[in-house]
């Protein structure tokens, strides 16, 4: 995120030069789009379909059976847990996503830089990611190697309600404060972001639960899609209706801070919350499982990090 802030702003500007604004953003378009084309071959040609290798290869050694990926996607699809991890998800990641798309108009619009220079301040927030999410998850492994699963929701909770605070001090700042609005703008970066790794952290063992770790994994990705739409929308209104350019920032942070309510609903028997314990040892779900998972991403005392670098 902030390497593409810093690079397509470059980007940008050099096509508006030469083939004027309005032509100019149209076309850096093309650029990711290219990239994208040629990650998605590559993709297809040379990676495994999952960590055990090829399905047409395991299929053809019996290592692994065809199953209804439609029953998967329904035992995920019918646990409110789920979804409510899902929107849990949309208020981290899907807030990085419209960070992603605001802050470099807002520090051009707000605080008068350049358009060149706006990039770059909007790429700290991004930059973040080199390590604050997978920091996330070694929190929660950390957390849950000293106190059991339920820190895992706790540590989830805390860096939510931080981001949703941060959010909200960022939209206090002053427009003659800079300064000050890059450093809340790094804390919060720094929270949101450990968020997505806090949520990962805990979504290998719903997938063992339910025996269907890709569906369960998909739904609660999907959450930040949503998110990002939804924040979209709420920073379109409240722009419209509220002439001071920090309103949806303001507003958009109290949201956050409301998904933090969905935590302690997440609750299975085997794993507890955050306010009750485990009360059984399993769960028998009714559905095999789409992907069998690594020893290392169920072990209670293994990292969730590797999960949550990759979400």
């Amino acid at each position: 995120g902030g390497v593409t802030q810093i690079v397509m702003s470059q980007v940008g500007a050099g096509l508006a030069a030469s083939v004027g604004y309005n032509n100019g953003w149209r076309y850096a378009n093309l650029v990711p789009a290219c990239f994208l084309v040629l990650i998605g071959v590559g993709l297809m040609l040379f990676s495994d379909d999952v960590p055990e290798g090829k399905f047409k290869e395991l299929y053809a050694s019996g290592q692994r059976k065809k199953q209804s990926y439609s029953a998967l996607i329904m035992a995920s699809g019918k646990d409110p847990r789920v979804w409510a991890l899902c929107f849990i998800y949309g208020g981290c990641f899907g807030t990085e996503v419209a960070m992603n798309q605001q802050l470099a108009p807002y520090f051009f619009g707000y605080f008068g830089l350049s358009v060149t220079n706006a990039g770059w301040a909007a790429a700290g927030f991004g930059l973040m990611n080199l390590f604050a999410r997978s920091l996330g998850g070694l929190i929660s492994d950390y957390m849950s190697s000293r106190l059991g699963h339920r820190a895992r929701h706790w540590v989830l909770f805390f860096t939510q309600i931080c981001s949703g605070l941060m959010l909200i001090t960022f939209s206090r700042q002053a427009s003659d404060n800079f300064t000050g609005a890059i450093i809340v703008l790094l804390a919060f970066s720094f929270s949101v972001q450990m968020a997505e790794g806090a949520t990962f952290a805990i979504v290998p063992y719903v997938g063992k639960i339910l025996k269907a770790l890709g569906p369960v994994a998909g739904i609660v990705g999907a959450g930040g899609n949503i998110g990002a739409a939804l924040w979209g929308v709420i920073y379109r209104e409240v722009s419209t209706s509220d002439p001071d350019p920090r309103a949806p920032f303001l507003v958009h942070g109290f949201a956050v801070l409301a998904t933090c309510l969905l935590v302690p609903f997440v609750h299975y028997p085997s794993l507890g919350s955050m306010f009750f314990p485990a009360t059984e040892t399993d769960e028998k779900p009714d559905v095999q499982p789409a992907v069998k998972m690594q020893a290392s991403a169920v072990d209670e005392d293994a990292p969730a990090a590797d999960v949550a670098r990759s979400a």
